[in-house]
């Protein structure tokens, strides 16, 4: 789409201006409509992701990953074929259609970030409110602020955003759709589900649970079915095709996970965390899910209507699908139920109806009450919370632009970093070694030479390559990136460690450096041997 504009003469920003000028259009009727203690929470919930965006000293290495793959994009770089890339090929694309309008940085990707997060509770909150009335939305709302880590993770430059707005979209298109029946609205479901699977590869369990439900809601007409589902399934395969890139594709997106990356074994100690921090996280929302799913099947079947049932069936296989399937291929951390959060929370709702329907007005406030003294009797149990607000864990976006600052005044913008902190080269405006622009994931140091050059990654001798290049202008790691190049071995530590003490001197240590709250140290070459 970039390109057609571009061949039209048509910049991104023009395009999102006339956008701009579109939605300010929309009747404020549409608005008024809405009642207000909906608009109440949606908009605390964007002043959350506002605060957890750019107020708490908060950040997450993948956040440079995507936001360098985004700027890839906007350089006319295509990834698999291009650049390695560890996920599904459509984030990219958005993000850098935000980067050609607002800018390329860390920061312009959070405010994407935010408004993605946003749009999908809102989606998510219109979908409870036509299954379950205007009390159920407030509640979903609040559910998605009983959880810090929930806002936070959103909030970040990652799969998580747009995968949450794109799922609660696709929800809200199909409870819309079961009230009048239409094709086209069947057929905008499946279409931003398939992008969500496009975004994160593990949404192929909501796809295919809603190829089964819209199959099962046309049944009488079983040609419209077929036809829309392998209509899908084609442009699916043509989408992949077009990304193949000789099979870099399937390595980027299935094989580094699983056979370069691995998953730490399974144990009862790894079972114990794996449930602490997914429940610890979203404690309150998976209460209530939970209590719909006992009540979900202690209620006759015969007092629901089917196409309720189903609805509510592709609901809960979405969300314990995705679940399952991560618990079973790379184990499942408490980022992983971000992006499924709608399916779990319009579930709990509908299924919720008649109880939340039965609070009077007396006895709301109590609930309101109870429902906040729970959020707060919960928030110990998550690795953010209020107190992550009040005191910084690390430098967060301050840390970043630390580091930019000080690679700024020893190197010029465009030069080449030898670094897994992708976000320096956002924000700096810099080039990174290859391989390195996919974080950590791109150095795979047994890989054969040949292998590493297709599938754009960074092994052990083009690391030696690179440390010893006059064309790499500066280094920036710290401990854990040091011991990662390393692989464990000492002999292997003291030889690069001699390579680099031999070619580059410390500039500059920024302190509490990213998600690990390590000291980030940099280092330039030395004078005479770098490349203009």
């Amino acid at each position: 789409t970039i390109a057609f504009l571009d061949r039209r003469g048509l910049s991104t920003r023009s395009v999102g201006i006339l956008l701009s000028h579109r939605v300010a259009a929309i009747p404020m009727n549409a608005i008024k409509s809405v009642p207000a203690p909906i608009l109440w929470v949606l908009g605390a919930y964007l002043l959350a992701g506002l605060v957890c965006a750019f107020g708490v000293e908060s950040f997450c290495q993948d956040e440079g990953f995507y936001a360098l793959a985004a700027k890839h994009v906007t350089q006319g770089m295509r990834p698999y074929r291009d650049f390695l890339y560890a996920q599904m090929p459509f984030l990219p694309y958005v993000y850098a259609a935000w980067f050609r309008v607002f800018g390329v940085s860390i920061e312009a990707g959070r405010a994407l970030s935010v408004v993605l997060s946003v749009v999908g509770t809102g989606f998510m909150m219109a979908s409870c409110r036509r299954l379950a009335g205007d009390a159920a939305a407030v509640v979903a709302g609040l559910l998605m602020l009983a959880s810090c880590y929930t806002c936070a993770d959103l909030a970040s430059i990652k799969t998580q955003p747009l995968c949450h707005a794109l799922a609660s979209a696709s929800i809200y298109a199909v409870v819309r759709t079961a009230e009048n029946p239409r094709l086209r609205g069947y057929a905008l479901a499946i279409t931003l589900m398939s992008l969500a699977f496009l975004t994160r590869l593990t949404f192929l369990v909501p796809l295919v649970g809603l190829w089964a439900y819209v199959a099962w809601k046309l049944r009488a007409k079983p040609l419209h079915a077929i036809g829309l589902v392998a209509g899908n399934v084609v442009l699916l395969l043509l989408c992949v095709r077009w990304f193949w890139a000789d099979g870099n594709l399937a390595f980027g997106t299935y094989f580094l996970h699983r056979d370069f990356l691995g998953a730490e074994p399974w144990t009862w100690a790894r079972l114990r965390w794996t449930i602490k921090g997914t429940i610890g996280n979203q404690m309150v929302m998976l209460f209530l899910f939970l209590v719909a799913i006992a009540r979900s099947l202690a209620t006759p079947a015969g007092s629901q209507a089917a196409d309720r049932r189903a609805l509510l069936a592709w609901l809960l296989f979405s969300y314990v699908g995705s679940t399952l399937l991560h618990w079973s291929t790379v184990q499942n951390y408490p980022t992983h139920q971000t992006p499924i959060t709608s399916f779990a929370i319009v579930f709990a709702m509908a299924v919720l109806k008649p109880i939340i329907e039965t609070l009077s007005s007396q006895s709301r406030g109590a609930a309101l009450a109870s429902f906040l003294l729970a959020c707060a009797l919960a928030l110990p149990f998550s690795e953010i919370s209020v107190i992550d607000w009040l005191q910084a864990k690390d430098g967060g976006l301050r840390g970043v632009n630390e580091g930019v600052g000080m690679l700024k005044a020893n190197i010029p913008p465009g030069s080449r970093l030898l670094t897994f902190n992708d976000e320096l080269a956002v924000n700096g405006e810099y080039e990174v070694v290859r391989g390195c622009d996919a974080y950590q994931f791109g150095y795979v140091p047994g890989m054969a030479d040949d292998d590493s050059a297709k599938y754009h990654t960074l092994n052990l001798n083009g690391l030696r390559v690179a440390i010893e290049s006059p064309s790499t202008a500066a280094i920036a790691v710290n401990d854990r990136d040091f011991a990662i190049m390393a692989a464990g071995n000492s002999d292997l530590a003291k030889e690069l460690k001699s390579a680099i003490d031999k070619h580059y001197q410390n500039v500059g240590v920024v302190k509490r450096y990213g998600q690990f709250g390590l000291d980030l140290f940099i280092f330039k070459r030395l004078p005479g041997e770098s490349v203009p």
